[in-house]
């Protein structure tokens, strides 16, 4: 007669994910603890486990961990590592909040990053949070003032995919419809204009969207 074996005994073992990083490392954005010209080959990025995603911005990289934190380093003239300096790391530093009783972001699904120095974190509640530079109101706090922590995007929730452009962010929200915000000199808020807004507005004429995307200066939906 066979017999049922016990399930506890064989289960598999933790498992901790680490990163690798390759290539320009002037700024430490390979995670090291080095500012080593470049390295060719993978190099593991240092004191970092249990990630699930990560992103590449101009000169710095974030991480999301599975815990729901956010991880950052690398180049930080312009607030981008979220950390409430404008210092460089070469090593993650933890991406704070002033708002959590923890100090520190937490509940993040969804991070995105981009070559404009500012870095963008969708959160499980469906609020979205950015930081960096914020020249064209790219943060979508209604200024044009950089932060080195996160703000909150202004009058937006139910968010449930990000993208970062050229200075600029979009939103694709529960219902479908695309919001977006931040440098319009190319018409890539989709709205009508080409004039700069430094909170969300509706793209005009798109519903039902799935997912979405944005460049350098154009932006993408797919209905």
């Amino acid at each position: 007669m066979a017999t049922t074996s016990d399930s506890s005994s064989t289960s598999e073992p933790e498992t901790f994910t680490t990163l690798s990083a390759w290539g320009w490392n002037g700024n430490g954005q390979l995670g090291n603890g080095t500012t080593t010209h470049h390295s060719s080959t993978p190099v593991e990025v240092s004191d970092l486990v249990g990630v699930r995603d990560t992103a590449a911005g101009h000169s710095c990289s974030l991480a999301l961990k599975d815990d729901g934190t956010v991880w950052a380093w690398g180049r930080n003239d312009a607030g981008q590592l979220g950390n409430g300096t404008t210092t460089d790391s070469s090593t993650p530093v933890e991406v704070k909040d002033l708002n959590d009783p923890s100090g520190y972001l937490s509940g993040v699904q969804a991070i995105a990053a981009h070559d404009n120095f500012y870095s963008l974190a969708l959160k499980d509640d469906g609020t979205l949070w950015a930081w960096g530079l914020n020249r064209a109101g790219q943060l979508g706090d209604g200024t044009t003032t950089s932060s080195n922590t996160p703000v909150q995007v202004s009058n937006l929730d139910g968010v449930k995919d990000i993208a970062g452009g050229f200075l600029c962010s979009l939103a694709l929200k529960d219902d479908g419809t695309v919001w977006a915000w931040g440098s319009n000199t190319r018409g890539q808020l989709g709205n009508g204009t080409t004039t700069n807004i430094s909170t969300p507005v509706q793209v005009s004429e798109v519903g039902g969207v799935i997912a979405i995307a944005a460049s350098g200066g154009h932006s993408l939906a797919i209905q």
